[in-house]
């Protein structure tokens, strides 16, 4: 048989089966990753938010490094499809057990993101600020998960307590799901004005913890 056909008839094959292992392996790591809010109950507010820290960024996120990302992207599955930065967002706070409205925040502007999960008081606004003095600023505030929006974007930036990171649906260069070191990010380098939410907020918590829905604002 010529190799091309039988190359072809063996990822139609095949393609299928990887999407199902893809689809299954990740409903296995989002059901490993709800366990966190399980235990969260009898913990302290910091305790709980380095349980969600834990499932976004070390559970969830990299099965999602390297997804394609797209303007209209909003797969569910990583890996499988696109996505855009938004619905990036959105889609991995809810398969870490918040009871988002994954479509509705996905499409909010990335600051109404921000103050539809947590109150102002976990809310830092930075206008002009040069990219070092930014990630100085996350560094000075500490260890956590943030969610971080930009003039036309938003992601997570994530203090690991040694290093600070940006991961997001890049709509730069390579255009896919990425980590990268927060302080060379061409994307948070582009922004002029940069709206920062630490996911640490009491009531952001206890909400996780509680499974109680949390209402998107809209424009």
């Amino acid at each position: 048989m010529n190799r091309v056909i039988l190359f072809l008839l063996l990822a139609v094959v095949t393609l299928p089966a990887v999407a199902g292992n893809i689809a299954s392996n990740y409903q296995d790591i989002r059901a490993e990753a709800n366990q966190s809010k399980r235990h969260a109950a009898a913990l302290g507010v910091n305790d709980q938010a380095a349980l969600l820290y834990r499932a976004v960024f070390r559970q969830l996120a990299p099965n999602w490094y390297g997804t394609r990302w797209s303007f209209n992207g909003h797969t569910e599955l990583p890996q499988n499809g696109s996505i855009a930065c938004g619905y990036f967002v959105s889609t991995l706070l809810r398969d870490a057990g918040l009871k988002v409205q994954r479509v509705k925040l996905a499409q909010q502007p990335s600051e109404w993101i921000i103050q539809s999960l947590v109150g102002e008081k976990y809310i830092k606004r930075f206008r002009r600020q040069s990219l070092p003095a930014f990630v100085e600023s996350v560094r000075v505030w500490g260890k956590g998960l943030y969610v971080v929006g930009l003039d036309n974007h938003t992601g997570f930036v994530v203090h690991d307590g040694n290093r600070i990171w940006f991961v997001h649906a890049s709509y730069l260069a390579p255009y896919q799901v990425v980590r990268e070191p927060a302080l060379s990010s061409a994307a948070l380098a582009a922004s002029h004005y940069r709206v920062l939410g630490k996911l640490a907020d009491p009531v952001l918590l206890q909400a996780w913890v509680d499974d109680r829905p949390i209402d998107t604002r809209q424009h």
